[in-house]
């Protein structure tokens, strides 16, 4: 799958990464790689408040937009970098 921008890991900062890359422009594709599964992320800081009883737990997970130009792949693990050739497995 040929990407413009690759974002590894949908905490704060990789959502944020992927928010504005598909923000900068209408024709950039963006990939996400995370290892989680079942949701694309949560808010770390709520998690007091959801043990506590207070939020419910489906209140704090988020998920991206499906558009065509994103490509989620939760489940998986970069373990290669190769940014001279523009490759990562």
């Amino acid at each position: 799958m040929k990407c413009d921008v690759v974002v590894i890991g949908l905490g704060a900062a990789g959502l944020w990464a992927a928010r504005e890359a598909l923000e900068s422009s209408k024709d950039v594709m963006v990939a996400v790689v995370d290892r989680r599964v079942g949701y694309d992320t949560y808010s770390p800081c709520a998690l007091p408040f959801t043990l506590n009883g207070e939020v419910g737990v489906e209140n704090v997970k988020h998920s991206l937009p499906d558009l065509p130009r994103l490509k989620k792949m939760l489940g998986g693990e970069v373990t290669k970098l190769n940014p001279e050739e523009r490759i990562v497995t």
